[in-house]
């Protein structure tokens, strides 16, 4: 590998490679489908006259999840991606993964990462959608630092505990074997 350069192919190929592993990946989990899952890549102008683009699902309402031939879920995403100048590899800036029940189109959960994150959202976090006090409970009794506790101290105050699906279940990756962990803050 030594003495050899590697040249980054252009975003706009980079989106495309990207949405064909994303279709190669549903195809081989879900079994064919002839239209596909995934989208062209959408180009959208970005600040300094970068380009980024969007990948979703190709149908609006979400890839079916069926169980014996009957549609019971639906799976949606969109991915914003680009790259930071000309010679460097495509990131994803935002994305959203989420699943719905169906035929109601109801959210049960969706995954969501900010590459801009801000201080009262975690970067990656799940939303779960559905009331459960009792786990809306222990969200608010968690967290670190003073921002955490004055949130808190403000929906007792106000009477006005948010939903479950506002609440942001923050995700990490760590660098052990065990993969994905939940945290609290």
């Amino acid at each position: 590998m030594a003495g050899r350069s590697l040249t980054t192919p252009d975003v706009g190929q980079q989106a495309t490679d990207f949405a064909q592993h994303i279709e190669t990946l549903l195809q081989n989990v879900l079994g064919g489908n002839d239209d596909g899952y995934v989208a062209e890549p959408e180009g959208m102008s970005l600040r300094a006259g970068r380009t980024g683009y969007r990948i979703t699902q190709r149908d609006a309402r979400g890839v079916s999840l069926n169980s014996d031939g009957e549609k019971v879920a639906g799976l949606s995403f969109r991915f914003h991606c680009s790259c930071r100048n000309e010679n460097s590899w495509l990131q994803i800036d935002k994305s959203v993964i989420m699943v719905t029940a169906e035929p109601e189109h109801v959210p049960l959960f969706h995954y969501d990462y900010n590459r801009g994150r801000t201080s009262e959202t975690p970067g990656a976090h799940v939303n779960i959608f559905g009331s459960n006090d009792a786990a809306t409970r222990i969200m608010l009794s968690c967290g670190k630092g003073l921002r955490s506790k004055s949130r808190r101290r403000k929906y007792i105050n106000d009477g006005a505990f948010p939903t479950f699906s506002t609440l942001h279940f923050p995700v990490a990756v760590t660098d052990s074997v065990r993969g994905w962990r939940m945290c609290f803050r």
